[in-house]
């Protein structure tokens, strides 16, 4: 699995955790985006995430 792909793979699931939870509230006045925290904290999951991931051999061997 590339990088690319672990990183894509972080923001669809927080992307789908976070709607799924916020989905019987009706309309919010922040956006999903910013309701994670915006750029900085999303590059944040996602830089450690692949850092963690990309160290292991059974995953990327």
């Amino acid at each position: 699995m590339t990088r690319h792909t672990c990183a894509g793979l972080v923001l669809v699931s927080l992307v789908v955790v976070v709607g799924a939870a916020h989905a019987g509230e009706g309309k919010t006045a922040q956006s999903l985006y910013e309701r994670l925290g915006g750029k900085a904290a999303i590059t944040a999951v996602v830089e450690t995430f692949v850092g963690k991931v990309g160290g292991y051999t059974r995953i990327n061997g």
